[in-house]
């Protein structure tokens, strides 16, 4: 799954060629906007509330993300994204970048565990999976504090998210972590 058309401006198409080398390694893709994420909504009411308020369209792309997977499970890719590889059964996420502490951003955790930063360009999780869940739960706690800033995007529903909430869940030696060898991010940051 991929999500297209988050941003109301949006002028650009997606890249088709992208979609088609991804098809030998996640075939059957979906194309997802917000028609397809608002019905979901209603899961999770504290997001649903504040819907129609997020400052920034990214911050609504990253929870749809999150939102889509965990109604339907699958795999969620930016469509930026290259597969390099077969991927493995479900769960998975991408390691980011492993970094030291220090260089976290002022509002990210600081615990010496989530200097490996968790990517949140793609993922692949079954329907309803709990890490997901805390991840959307997350989000609505860091929605009310959601400004139109890069730094406070990646905060409030970006990676920093993802990598809180896999460092802190029960299970998480039962997901598997991925590097660039598995998925290239071609295009890093470039909504900012």
């Amino acid at each position: 799954m991929y999500m297209w058309n988050m941003n109301p401006n949006e002028t650009r198409v997606p890249n088709e060629k992208v979609f088609q080398h991804n098809a030998k390694y996640v075939p059957n893709y979906k194309l997802i906007g917000p028609a397809v994420i608002e019905p979901l909504l209603p899961m999770f009411p504290d997001i649903q509330k504040q819907w129609d308020t997020i400052p920034h369209w990214v911050i609504k792309a990253d929870i749809a993300r999150l939102l889509y997977i965990y109604a339907y499970g699958g795999v969620y890719l930016d469509c930026d994204c290259l597969v390099q590889q077969a991927l493995p059964k479900e769960p998975w996420v991408c390691v980011e970048k492993v970094v030291p502490v220090h260089t976290l951003g002022p509002k990210e955790s600081k615990h010496p565990s989530h200097s490996m930063r968790i990517a949140n360009y793609a993922f692949g999780f079954p329907k309803h999976h709990p890490l997901l869940k805390e991840a959307l739960e997350e989000c609505a706690r860091r929605l009310p504090q959601a400004d139109a800033s890069a730094e406070n995007i990646l905060w409030v529903c970006g990676p920093d998210v993802m990598t809180t909430v896999y460092h802190r869940h029960e299970e998480k030696s039962k997901i598997a972590l991925l590097n660039h060898t598995y998925i290239k991010h071609l295009a890093a940051g470039s909504w900012r």
